[in-house]
């Protein structure tokens, strides 16, 4: 008997929108791809809000360069001037009304503050590709904020046109598939959302089983390949054919790594995962792998859904 994955009852897929992005800004060199990533999401996807942060992290050697000038200089007015000067820049022509503000404090902290205080449901940061900074801020961030968080590594594309979205089919694997679907509806160019599954071949060399390895290995492909069928049908009914499934086996550690080698090989721009998994078949979306694709990954965008 194949094993089985239960399929609850479908849920409809509403138009995605933004009620309110918050976006982080460090003022260094992931802003530049932010910013582009920024506008090119809120140019397609309807946007009600966008707020733009920059908090300063030590604001006490700041004003050591600045106290000859006394009263006469305000950083935190600087640098609110300096967001609006980039943003006006970059969203040139774009009907957005934002808003700015400067903090002084603990970035992380600060921008989990903002995002809650303005009950962001998508807050977008940048990601350094340095190994000794490289994904400790949006781990972080995916771990805590209660909405949606987009981060854009230094080396991602300024484009969506193939999204991967690993499932284990579990309730937050459906939320980011419907979430992938709903974004491939509202992008005026052509989206492929592709699934991907990881699956384990269990050992049972000590045991007999009456089966060789290659048998199981066909028996767990074939009850991956109805668990989709499955999926499918009851979540995307009307979009099944146009969806391509794929069955990766692990043979090694890391579902990260699997994860983020076949989004690499085959050229995917974004990556669209639940923010957590309880599946006991894979445990793929369990919150340690979602932290290290955030921490590996240099190319790619990742949206962590919660």
């Amino acid at each position: 008997m194949k094993d089985t994955i239960a399929i609850k009852s479908p849920t409809a897929i509403e138009a995605m929108t933004i009620q309110q992005a918050v976006i982080g800004l460090e003022f260094g060199q992931t802003d530049e791809k932010v910013l582009a990533f920024s506008q090119y999401i809120t140019h397609q996807i309807p946007t009600a809000a966008t707020h733009f942060v920059h908090v300063i992290p030590a604001p006490q050697l700041l004003k050591s360069f600045y106290e000859d000038l006394g009263s006469r200089f305000n950083i935190k007015e600087s640098i609110q001037q300096n967001l609006e000067k980039k943003i006006n820049e970059q969203f040139q022509g774009q009907q957005l009304v934002p808003s700015y503000e400067a903090r002084e404090g603990h970035p992380m902290k600060e921008l989990l503050e903002v995002a809650e205080e303005r009950k962001a449901d998508l807050v977008i940061i940048g990601q350094k590709a340095r190994p000794q900074e490289h994904g400790i801020l949006a781990k972080n961030l995916a771990r805590q904020a209660k909405g949606n968080a987009l981060v854009v590594p230094e080396g991602a594309a300024v484009k969506i046109s193939k999204v991967l979205v690993p499932i284990d089919f579990s309730p937050n694997s459906v939320k980011a598939f419907q979430t992938a679907l709903s974004l491939k509806r509202q992008m005026e160019d052509k989206v492929e959302v592709v699934c991907l599954n990881v699956f384990d071949l269990p050992n049972f060399s000590s045991y007999d089983v009456g089966r060789s390895p290659e048998q199981f290995r066909n028996w767990i492909v074939e009850s991956r390949k109805e668990a989709f069928q499955n999926f499918l049908s009851a979540y995307a009914p009307k979009d099944q054919q146009d969806i391509p499934t794929v069955l990766v086996e692990r043979k090694g550690p890391g579902l990260a790594h699997y994860i983020l080698q076949f989004a690499q090989q085959e050229k995917f721009d974004l990556i669209v995962m639940g923010a957590k998994g309880h599946s006991t078949l894979e445990r793929l979306l369990m919150g340690s792998v979602t932290e290290r694709i955030l921490t590996q990954n240099e190319t790619l965008a990742t949206l962590v859904v919660k």
